[in-house]
């Protein structure tokens, strides 16, 4: 005969070890989640942010190309208060482009050109722009912004342009500015 087997008391050991590496593994899993989410949250940003920049370049050059084919002038009634986005330099000590388009301003400027080209659907307000009317300058013979045998005179007319666009959110905005001269 053999003799009864007496039942010894567990201790529930892998229970515990189980449990432990349950909540290491739920641990890890959050932590990835994380990080991906915040991933995510950078690459909307980042979208964000290249399409104000591309809405603004369009808003520059459409103020580009009416200075180059005639349509905005010296005689378009640049004054000091920027009507319609046509300034003359500031005065103030606060550059027109500050005064137009402050930082963090999420709604179109009064005194700024609205972008006039096909509507852009994918961002908050349509680009704008301003023409700056800044003095003649001579430019001396031989200098890369002479115009070479286009400007006999050797005198031109420069134009700053600054333009704010905005991405898919107010929030993002971006601000080119380029200098163009006309002869």
């Amino acid at each position: 005969m053999t003799p009864p087997r007496t039942l010894t008391r567990q201790t529930g050991v892998a229970l515990i070890t189980a449990m432990i590496f349950l909540v290491v593994l739920t641990l890890l899993a959050t932590a990835g989640m994380r990080g991906t989410l915040l991933e995510e949250r950078m690459a909307a940003n980042s979208r964000n942010r290249d399409l104000a920049f591309e809405a603004a370049e369009a808003a520059l050059r459409e103020g580009i190309l009416k200075v180059q084919n005639g349509t905005i002038t010296p005689t378009s009634g640049f004054t000091s208060a920027c009507p319609g986005g046509l300034c003359l330099p500031s005065t103030t000590g606060i550059d027109n482009a500050t005064a137009v388009f402050p930082f963090g301003q999420t709604t179109p400027s009064a005194s700024a050109k609205t972008y006039s080209g096909t509507a852009l659907s994918y961002v908050a307000n349509q680009p704008q722009y301003i023409v700056e009317l800044l003095p003649d300058t001579a430019i001396p013979p031989g200098n890369s912004g002479g115009g070479g045998r286009n400007n006999p005179s050797g005198t031109a007319t420069p134009y700053r342009i600054t333009a704010r666009g905005w991405g898919m959110t107010a929030e993002a905005q971006a601000t080119t500015q380029a200098t163009y001269l006309n002869y």
